[in-house]
């Protein structure tokens, strides 16, 4: 796998330090459902993410009716192809996905992707291309310099990074882990008058299922601390700083990404990556 440097693993960190609406978390999600695939060495549509996007999403607002925030117009949108297609508020995931792609070329779902495309794909690269036009992060997503996630084609597509390619399958659960961290961060501020304990139910749609204290996030999402000490080889459940670890195979330098919480509920602190 080609070396990923310290300073574009600084940079993905970063990503959800600006947020106002949850379009940056599911839009990651979605990227990382095609990497979980394997299938993010061809150029993505933004209508196929946008349908992750949703489906993603539909959960947690249609059944347990979180708050996305008065900004954030995916409740509407789902809203609206409720109305416009045969899918309920309880459809599964993978139907949701494969009724919208289905319906790619309809006005309905086009308009769909074009509101919530219009910023998201290049906002998500600014800790690599920083703040800039659209047709700016096109040009300067491509250069091979920049080293970002992906580029921007502006034919409402993204083509990965090939340097990033590997890393992303390699480490797309553990990553999904930590966009859900960030998420839950985001839903508990919006929805201080429900006592949730979760960002997204573990069951049919395969989400995660998160701890209810908040008290080491301080309300904030806060920056993870640097790597003190590196986790040699492990391939059973173990303890390091007296938190529990299952199956974590890292061997060599690493980089602390976060706090993740696994899918049957147990916490690791400070996650460590390869690099």
């Amino acid at each position: 796998m080609e070396n990923i440097a310290f300073f574009d693993i600084e940079k993905l960190k970063r990503i959800f330090l600006h947020t106002t609406t949850s379009y940056k978390f599911y839009w990651m999600l979605a990227i990382l459902d095609f990497a979980k695939r394997g299938e993010i060495d061809k150029p993505i549509p933004y209508h196929r993410l946008t349908a992750r996007m949703l489906a993603k999403a539909w959960g947690p607002l249609m059944e347990h009716g979180h708050s996305l925030g008065k900004q954030d117009m995916i409740s509407d949108d789902i809203h609206e192809i409720i109305f416009c297609s045969p899918l309920s508020k309880c459809s599964l995931e993978e139907n949701i996905i494969q009724h919208l792609e289905t319906n790619k070329n309809s006005k309905w779902y086009k308009k769909i992707v074009d509101k919530l495309t219009k910023y998201v794909p290049e906002r998500l690269l600014y800790p690599w291309i920083g703040t800039c036009t659209s047709a700016q992060a096109v040009t300067m997503s491509a250069k091979k310099e920049n080293r970002c996630l992906y580029a921007l084609s502006g034919k409402k597509t993204i083509v990965v990074n090939r340097l990033w390619r590997e890393y992303l399958e390699m480490n797309a659960t553990i990553l999904e882990g930590f966009v859900y961290q960030h998420l839950h961060i985001y839903l508990e501020k919006r929805n201080k008058k429900q006592q949730h304990s979760s960002a997204n139910e573990k069951g049919k749609k395969g989400a995660y299922t998160f701890n209810n204290d908040f008290s080491i996030f301080n309300g904030m999402a806060a920056e993870p601390t640097p790597l003190k000490k590196c986790v040699e080889e492990k391939t059973s459940s173990t303890t390091v700083n007296n938190t529990f670890i299952k199956e974590l195979n890292i061997n060599g330098n690493a980089t602390v990404l976060g706090d993740v919480i696994t899918d049957n509920g147990k916490k690791i602190n400070n996650i460590f990556f390869k690099q």
